[in-house]
């Protein structure tokens, strides 16, 4: 089991704070090593996630020096996301060919149209957007800014 204590989250735009309360209660979680929904916590504060975001948990004490931690908002609660509804959604978004079927299943064909390149940089694009998002509510109102 963590300590939330000895970590901080840095943001895509390199800026580091505190964890809101719902991240901590994650963090205190127990996952197994091949758990999917087990949080991503980086060993170096330039390591990147699989999308290439700086964003992610790190132990506070791989904070450079001149990096200040901010306060985070300790209002903030994320959304709950339907995980299968936004596959869904994001598949269609890059123009996969996304088939509900009559027994609930969802078959997904990539785009035939764009290279795997194209479709991963298109996903790429949604998922660091949401993610910016997530991280601007998450900022203290007292430092909340434009990154």
């Amino acid at each position: 089991m963590r300590n939330p204590d000895e970590f901080v989250y840095v943001n895509q735009d390199g800026s580091v704070r505190e964890l809101t309360p719902d991240e901590r209660q994650y963090l205190a979680e127990d996952f197994e090593p091949g758990d999917g929904a087990r949080p991503y916590i980086k060993c170096f504060f330039s390591s990147r996630n699989g999308w290439g975001s700086l964003s992610g948990f790190l132990p506070r004490k791989r904070v450079p020096r001149k990096h200040l931690i901010e306060p985070a908002n300790p209002d903030y609660r994320p959304v709950e996301v339907d995980t299968l509804r936004q596959h869904i959604a994001d598949g269609r978004l890059v123009g996969d060919l996304v088939t509900e079927n009559v027994d609930g299943s969802v078959t997904v064909a990539p785009n035939p149209h764009i290279s795997r390149q194209e479709r991963f940089d298109r996903l790429r694009k949604l998922q660091l957007s949401r993610e910016r998002e997530r991280e601007k509510l998450a900022r203290h109102p007292d430092t909340a800014r434009e990154p």
